[in-house]
């Protein structure tokens, strides 16, 4: 039964430090994003056993594992595989840039960000993926 409100877009913030998540969190949730936050590759791989997030910040450089292998996991799984994964990183080489795409993340964003950015790159490839409707939520001017 539906009530014809739209589901709320689930985010999965993976990063080992709190105060991105935070800074994530406190954007996407001003858009309506119901959040899950993991600092590890262990509680990111728990919330995608759990979960269906419909967007995933994936930082590449996880303490206990590898976040390509989370990246690879999303796209296999039939629940997760149109999920849209935007990877963080602080190492600027092409390299991992290319790893990070290759395991299936849709974008590679440098570190330090803009939120601004980063959020207009979410509703980028939201609508990309989604179609024209896929972007509403982002009204933004930072």
């Amino acid at each position: 039964m539906g009530n014809g409100h739209a589901p709320p877009r689930t985010a999965l913030l993976i990063d080992p430090e709190p105060r991105i998540r935070q800074l994530l969190r406190f954007a996407l949730e001003a858009h309506g994003y119901r959040i899950m936050e993991a600092g590890t590759a262990n509680e990111a791989r728990g919330w995608i056993a759990l979960e269906r997030p419909t967007l995933v910040l994936l930082e590449l450089r996880l303490p206990d594992g590898d976040a390509l292998d989370i990246c690879r996991t999303l796209r296999r799984d039939t629940r997760t595989s149109n999920a849209v994964v935007l990877a963080m990183t602080t190492l600027g080489g092409d390299e991992q840039q290319r790893w990070a795409l290759q395991a299936g993340a849709d974008a590679v964003v440098l570190k330090p960000f803009r939120p601004g950015h980063l959020l207009a790159l979410v509703g980028q490839l939201l609508a990309e993926r989604e179609g024209p409707g896929g972007a509403n939520w982002l009204r933004l001017t930072w």
